[in-house]
């Protein structure tokens, strides 16, 4: 005679079957994480952002945060390989000497020797978005801080292309690259800074909706403000919907968003 399930879980199960019950606990997971997760990255990226002014003599309150100059002061060096724009692989990170086999976008394989303490990027996307570089650098600079805070013994951490995950239908979540995406766009926005800029950009605290077939005065101003920070617009939008500065963001076209992150 079968036991009496009691428990909301195990009665999912007994309908659902495992897999239901294994989805129930990553919820769970994620929900009871969100708050640590913010914890992470803000007090993780507070400090860099403190060590990177002092290290580079910056007074002011708002300034432009030099990605490939912060992982310099990490200790790390930058080599950039050519994969295509289209390749799976953005950009890694190795701790330790390696060689290593990539696919670029037609699929031939690029045998990169690499040496410990080296971010890897794919220099293709410099050329096509420079903002999704950056994005990239400051992805590949979190591990580097998270490791070094919460000491995670990384040997290789990768960045892989959204768009080639998402054609792959790969729908696994990794908790790690998000608090690494989360702590990137904190990195090239930091809170303060943006609150500075965007009242100084819109003169208010908050705008209902940005977009280029309305109120085109607000969208050239988010315009420059990508600029000045340096990162996409898709990046910035979604920096301003999780400080609660934008609603509601609208592009000309689908583009490729490559530096969006989950937005908790």
């Amino acid at each position: 005679m079968k036991k009496v399930l009691t428990t909301c879980q195990e009665k999912c199960v007994l309908i659902c079957g495992k897999d239901y019950i294994i989805c129930y606990y990553i919820v769970f997971w994620r929900t009871i994480n969100a708050t640590d997760c913010k914890e992470r990255y803000s007090k993780s990226g507070k400090q860099a952002l403190n060590f990177y002014r002092t290290r580079m003599s910056i007074t002011s309150d708002t300034y432009y945060v030099d990605v490939e100059a912060l992982a310099g002061l990490l200790g790390f060096y930058i080599q950039n390989v050519s994969l295509g724009e289209d390749a799976e692989i953005m950009g890694f990170t190795s701790f330790d000497p390696t060689v290593l086999d990539l696919s670029d976008q037609c699929g031939y394989l690029v045998t990169v020797a690499v040496d410990a303490n080296t971010i890897v990027l794919n220099e293709s996307i410099k050329d096509s978005c420079f903002g999704r570089y950056r994005f990239t650098l400051a992805h590949e600079v979190a591990h580097l801080i998270l490791d070094m805070v919460y000491h995670l013994n990384y040997k290789v951490r990768y960045r892989s292309n959204p768009r080639v995950i998402k054609n792959m239908n790969n729908n696994t979540f990794d908790y790690e690259e998000y608090i690494a995406n989360r702590l990137a766009s904190y990195l090239l926005i930091p809170d303060h800074a943006l609150r500075i800029e965007f009242r100084e950009y819109f003169d208010r605290s908050r705008v209902h909706i940005i977009s280029p077939f309305d109120n085109t005065g607000d969208y050239s101003k988010f315009c420059k403000l990508a600029d000045y920070f340096g990162v996409s617009h898709e990046a910035l939008s979604i920096r301003l919907q999780q400080t609660g500065m934008l609603r509601k963001y609208y592009s000309y076209q689908h583009q490729h968003k490559l530096d969006i992150f989950p937005v908790a």
